[in-house]
């Protein structure tokens, strides 16, 4: 048990390596920038709403997380609320240095960049499941803006390994902005 542990933190330590955020001076938008490879342009969105994208969620027995780019439209939005019928809660958590996790309430989506939900940092943790997540199934997500309202999406469950593989997906362990800078959330320690 010890070992795969540290074989998962060794996983998550070389994804932080491996990938970084890069905002481009032209004109706010934002490229990701992953072991070299830029990803293009952020998506055009308009006013009111927001853009979901590299959604997916680990497999888990009790609990599961979630993982995600959400890119607002002009004016901005915040994330306030999350569920999924699988799930019994579905709460925003930030990781700590110190590997602790903290409840975040909310999270605020600037129009001029894309916030990044990834492993490592800011995610969703689905509680309490209803009956165990297995790779190559779907799990339906709602995600609650103050703006958009809710939006839902379907996720692929994914083996928890391919969930942190870069190759797979974006989860830039580096955010491109950082959502607690000044009063972007508010939240308290689990």
């Amino acid at each position: 048990m010890v070992v795969l542990a540290l074989v998962g933190l060794a996983a998550v330590v070389a994804v932080g390596v491996l990938v970084a955020g890069v905002l481009d001076g032209d004109e706010g938008s934002l490229d990701i920038v992953l072991d070299g490879t830029e990803t293009g342009p952020l998506p055009e969105v308009a006013a009111g709403e927001v853009h979901l994208d590299q959604v997916r969620v680990s497999e888990g027995v009790v609990v599961a997380a979630g993982y995600l780019s959400i890119v607002a439209g002009p004016g901005g939005d915040t994330l306030v609320g999350a569920a999924s019928p699988a799930a019994a809660d579905v709460v925003l958590h930030q990781m700590n240095s110190d590997g602790t996790m903290a409840v975040v309430d909310e999270v605020a989506v600037p129009d001029d960049a894309e916030l990044l939900l990834v492993p490592g940092s800011l995610h969703l943790m689905l509680e309490d499941l209803h009956e165990p997540l297995e790779p190559a199934g779907t799990v339906e997500l709602t995600l609650v803006f103050e703006r958009a309202g809710a939006v839902t999406t379907t996720a692929p469950v994914l083996p928890y390994t391919r969930v942190i593989d870069p190759s797979v997906s974006n989860p830039a362990l580096a955010d491109p902005i950082d959502p607690f800078a000044g009063d972007s959330f508010t939240g308290e320690a689990d």
